[in-house]
């Protein structure tokens, strides 16, 4: 038994008028074309999905990233601030105790509270960066399994197309040497 590749025109032309599908029709080449060309499609359109999932799922994990960053660098700038507030505090005793004002307590909670409350700002928006940035991780996740599902939809839209092409062009048509010009050997 050889394969189709193995054969020459002639004989594959005579495979194609031998074997009958459905109904007693011979097989036409447009029809072998039509399908072959839906496979095609379909596999074309799941790579495409499968290609677009994966770009999204990397840059949804950049993205994931970026939250990490964000948050540890809020962390970072507040430790910094933390410090230089605590800097602040200790030169502002120095300065009251050198004029002999002594220790104003209401300045020093006073400066206190402000400069908590400027460390909780920085991470706050350390953490409203990162939250950003993971949602920006969920879209890009949910679109890839969205590209991905439609790529399904794309191959079964070829596969059914291919077929009713297929179909279509088989009905009462046949092969002869006039539709198809054959490779001289």
């Amino acid at each position: 038994s050889m394969t189709i590749d193995e054969m020459t025109d002639e004989e594959l032309m005579q495979f194609l008028t031998e074997h009958p599908m459905a109904g007693g029709e011979p097989v036409t080449i447009m029809a072998v074309v039509s399908v072959v060309g839906a496979a095609m499609g379909a596999v074309g359109a799941i790579q495409q999905g499968d290609a677009a999932k994966s770009a999204a799922n990397y840059n949804a994990q950049i993205a994931d990233r970026n939250a990490r960053v964000a948050r540890e660098q809020a962390s970072r700038d507040a430790e910094t601030h933390r410090r230089q507030a605590a800097k602040f505090i200790g030169g502002q005793r120095a300065a009251m105790g050198a004029s002999g004002a002594g220790d104003s307590l209401d300045i020093l909670e006073e400066t206190a509270t402000l400069s908590k409350l400027d460390e909780q700002n920085i991470l706050y928006k350390g953490e409203t960066r990162a939250q950003g940035y993971e949602g920006e991780a969920l879209m890009q996740r949910y679109q890839g399994r969205v590209a991905k599902q439609q790529s399904y939809y794309k191959a079964a839209s070829s596969i059914l197309q291919g077929t009713g092409a297929a179909a279509g062009g088989y009905s009462g048509s046949s092969v002869s040497d006039a539709e198809i010009p054959l490779k001289q050997r």
